[in-house]
């Protein structure tokens, strides 16, 4: 067997002299599911060696180059919180929900499928600021998760939070509506759709978060974003 164009070489073991192989080509996928006798088959250990460290490397989030402080927002039952929680899970990242911080005011406004008033958001991002700022203190690194539907809470946060990124997390429609139907606390898919309008898109300079394909995909993203891995 010929070993061309393969970036992706990934064993797994099934006994002492079996194995099924799993090979990406650039130009084909080949994906051989018969046992094969180990020894008869050779793989320049170079490439196995090689191929194995990146695959693993693209599994693990890498934030060489992220700043102190990420900010995740967008649609409710985009993934804001998921995506928050991979992060906190795989590396040195304090995790901040922020709508935990919702006031009593506020839940009830959600409860009536109704949007929240400006002075509400006024004051929430203040507060989020201001916690934000105060877990600066606490831990290296921060990361926040808030649906920030208005561009003016973005901009502000930018001005008073300092070495912040934001990321835009989405979804498709109709996984975000089956996220929210299965949702046991929070919105609900009622309200989501009451407030829908109102969220302002960010432009396309905006780092962006597909959240289509569970966590490899998002830390894959991620590492694009901010690891030195090339």
């Amino acid at each position: 067997m010929r070993l061309q164009n393969i970036q992706l070489v990934h064993i797994i073991l099934s006994n002492s002299r079996y194995m099924h192989i799993l090979l990406f080509s650039t130009q084909i996928i080949w994906h051989i599911t018969a046992s094969v006798d180990l020894t008869r088959l050779f793989i320049p250990t170079e490439v196995y060696l090689t191929s194995t460290r990146e695959h693993k490397m693209s599994h693990r989030l890498q934030l060489t180059h992220a700043p102190s402080v990420l900010f995740l927002f967008g649609l409710s039952g985009a993934g804001k919180s998921y995506v928050g929680d991979v992060i906190g899970a795989h590396d040195d990242w304090f995790v901040y929900h922020a709508d935990d911080d919702l006031t009593d005011e506020m839940r009830e406004v959600i409860g009536a499928n109704k949007p929240f008033t400006d002075e509400m958001r006024d004051d929430f991002f203040i507060r989020i600021s201001q916690k934000v700022n105060h877990f600066r203190t606490l831990y290296p690194r921060v990361v926040v998760t808030q649906g920030a539907y208005k561009r003016q809470h973005r901009d502000f946060l930018r001005q008073n939070i300092a070495d912040i990124d934001m990321i835009y997390v989405t979804a498709t429609d109709s996984l975000i509506h089956q996220r929210l139907e299965y949702r046991i606390n929070g919105i609900s898919n009622e309200s989501a759709d009451a407030i829908k309008h109102i969220f302002e898109a960010p432009d396309q300079t905006v780092k962006t978060i597909f959240n289509y394909e569970g966590k490899t995909s998002i830390i894959e993203q991620l590492n694009r974003f901010y690891s030195n891995i090339q």
